[in-house]
């Protein structure tokens, strides 16, 4: 069974959203722990969702009568369900504690998903500003910049080196040729992502991001709260410490600490604890990630540590999130300004000019 579980964790059903999964996941918990059997539940369960969703639900049917297990079940619907929730649900089969796995499953997708609508609000506004300023400056340079330069043209007068900058970068951005060109281009990369944007290349990309001030604390933050998370729910339902570890690593969504699961594990084989073995892994993980690992192997209370240590770095990533965001927000405006400005007064230099030539 260890082995069917084993491969990487996929992205969900498309026709299925991640807090759809989770109420799933909750909803079968009740039920299970009233004392519906498991089929049942799943029957009950398929007529509470739409035609297009219940594909998955028959198809988890079928595996369970045909005598598979549940965590077995899941993993053959690809794309639904992450490897964890997986892991869980497989430890409480082990351990005869199904509906508690499953509640427990349904509580770690909702904090990632917490987490994952943290990461986004935050970038969403100065993706919204620059898209705003983008199109805004367009529109200015379109409509009113060729009227500009032809009444100057007409009227012999030179340009001052700024508007000549200036109003030759916007002719060029919203020349036709130069937006088939822009075009081009984006099909060519969105035909060669695969390639373009291989593994190797986003690890490397992604190491580069974490040694970034402000945002390497940021990326740093939500990895090891997710991690934390994972690990407080796979040793408190008695998964082994190992295979937790993994399990956590993978699920970070950073492909840098997914690449130190090999080496945490060699650590803690030959004899290091778990917190020492995350501390050799320094350029990773934090000291107070550290910290509260030693603590708890020293009261015998990891997964609590692991709990506390995840609510830490929960609130340690919305700080940051509110800091970053306070830091962005002028900044965004003053480049905005300086752009704008640098058009008004490119503009307004020629037509003083113009304006003395007419006096």
């Amino acid at each position: 069974m260890a082995e069917e579980l084993k491969g990487t964790e996929h992205e969900r059903s498309s026709c299925w959203t991640r807090q759809e999964v989770r109420l799933t996941l909750l909803q079968l918990s009740l039920m299970f722990s009233s004392g519906v059997g498991l089929l049942k539940s799943l029957e009950t369960l398929r007529e509470t969702v739409t035609e297009n969703k219940r594909g998955e639900l028959d198809s988890i049917i079928r595996s369970l009568e045909r005598g598979h297990r549940l965590s077995t079940s899941f993993k053959m619907q690809e794309g639904l369900f992450p490897r964890t929730v997986i892991e869980l649900i497989y430890v409480g089969e082990e351990t005869g504690a199904l509906s508690q796995a499953l509640s427990k499953a349904a509580d770690w997708m909702e904090t990632q998903e917490q987490l994952r609508k943290n990461l986004v609000s935050v970038l969403s506004y100065p993706v919204a500003v620059i898209a705003v300023a983008t199109i805004v400056n367009l529109v200015i340079l379109k409509c009113c910049l060729p009227q500009l330069l032809d009444m100057l043209e007409s009227s012999n007068i030179e340009l001052p080196w700024l508007s000549r900058i200036v109003f030759g970068l916007g002719m060029t951005l919203v020349d036709v040729r130069f937006l088939l060109l822009v075009q081009g281009l984006a099909i060519l990369l969105w035909v060669g992502r695969k390639n373009l944007f291989s593994e190797p290349r986003l690890l490397k990309l992604e190491q580069v991001a974490l040694r970034l001030p402000y945002l390497s604390p940021l990326l740093r933050s939500i990895a090891q709260a997710r991690i934390a998370h994972t690990m407080s729910l796979g040793l408190a339902t008695g998964i082994d410490t190992l295979k937790t570890v993994e399990i956590a690593l993978n699920a970070s969504g950073s492909r840098v600490y997914k690449g130190a699961v090999d080496k945490v594990k060699i650590l803690v084989q030959n004899g290091s604890s778990l917190s020492e073995a995350f501390r050799y892994q320094e350029t990773v993980f934090q000291p107070l990630f550290c910290q509260y690992l030693e603590a708890g192997e020293q009261t015998g209370r990891t997964a609590e540590t692991c709990r506390a240590l995840a609510k830490q770095m929960e609130q340690e990533f919305e700080y940051r999130t509110a800091v970053l965001a306070a830091l962005m927000e002028p900044l965004l405006l003053a480049l905005s300004s300086l752009f704008v400005g640098m058009i008004v007064i490119a503009t307004f230099l020629p037509l003083q000019q113009f304006i003395k030539n007419i006096l």
